[in-house]
């Protein structure tokens, strides 16, 4: 997910398009992708990777959510990573219409004729508060 602080949209507008992204500043996490200056969307069906820029770059996923959260550009996160964020106001989620596909969740162990009881409750937990979580 894209999202960004209401301050800095207040101070530098709302992208509505990925290629708007041009214009804008984007904190930059090293931890995302071997090459973090181009973030992947899905543009009329297509993938399509937008080349970004900006002045603070980190490989830590907390600094980056603090920094977006302090108006210093633009930041892209799973939104499980920034919920918390967002539903307390602190930053807002841009550019949804292009969000690429989303990738599954798998949950793999060793095999064993009987699965150990905290294995599988642990599953059933996960299982469950996926599927009524809002992702």
């Amino acid at each position: 997910m894209i999202f960004g602080a209401p301050a800095y949209f207040a101070r530098h507008g709302r992208p509505g398009h990925p290629d708007d992204l041009e214009n804008h500043h984007c904190v930059l996490h090293a931890a995302d992708d071997p090459d973090i200056e181009k973030w992947p969307f899905r543009v009329a069906g297509k993938h399509k990777s937008v080349r970004v820029r900006g002045r603070f770059r980190t490989d830590s996923a907390a600094a980056a959510h603090v920094a977006v959260a302090r108006g210093l550009g633009l930041g892209r996160a799973p939104l499980w990573q920034i919920r918390r964020l967002v539903d307390d106001g602190v930053v807002e989620v841009v550019l949804e219409n292009f969000e690429i596909t989303r990738i599954p969740i798998h949950a793999v162990w060793p095999s064993t004729k009987i699965p150990l009881a905290k294995t599988k409750l642990f599953t059933d937990v996960l299982a469950a508060r996926l599927k009524s979580a809002d992702f």
